[in-house]
């Protein structure tokens, strides 16, 4: 199933100018947060019978399309070295609606008082001294030091 999935996606990929996948499950990490919330790839093209110096088309919101015009080498430098290569020589900016994505917030987690470190020494007694206490150890200050206000 996993195969086929990922041969379906590489095809669309594919047909969007990406030779890998890889850049858009990855674009966070490339060209980092800052960027990264404010633009999404749309396609790379190539020159015909080339591998460089392709276009790379992104999408971002009317408002920030001057600053990601000035920053636009940046990103160039940050995608090409993430290839090894100069694969993008320059950038198309479409300006529109980015895609709506479900972004995680950051959890608060607070130091866990007395009573909240006893059970949580109770809970993991059974296992003392070994590696899974430790991973329980951990898993348990995060979910009883969570910010207990509603809304996560």
């Amino acid at each position: 199933m996993r195969q086929m999935l990922d041969s379906l996606v590489s095809k669309q990929m594919r047909q969007k100018g990406f030779a890998e996948a890889g850049i858009i499950g990855r674009w966070r990490e490339i060209v980092g947060d800052d960027l990264a919330d404010a633009v999404a790839p749309v396609s790379l093209r190539m020159p015909r019978g080339e591998r460089m110096g392709g276009t790379l088309t992104v999408r971002t919101e009317s408002a920030f399309a001057p600053i990601l015009q000035h920053r636009e080498m940046h990103l160039i430098e940050r995608i090409n070295s993430h290839y090894g290569f100069q694969a993008v020589a320059k950038l198309s900016i479409m300006q529109g609606p980015l895609p709506r994505i479900n972004r995680r917030k950051k959890v608060v987690v607070q130091p866990l008082d007395a009573e909240q470190e006893g059970k949580l020494s109770e809970l993991i007694s059974p296992h003392k001294d070994s590696e899974l206490a430790k991973v329980l150890g951990r898993l348990g200050r995060e979910v009883y030091g969570r910010d207990k206000d509603g809304s996560d």
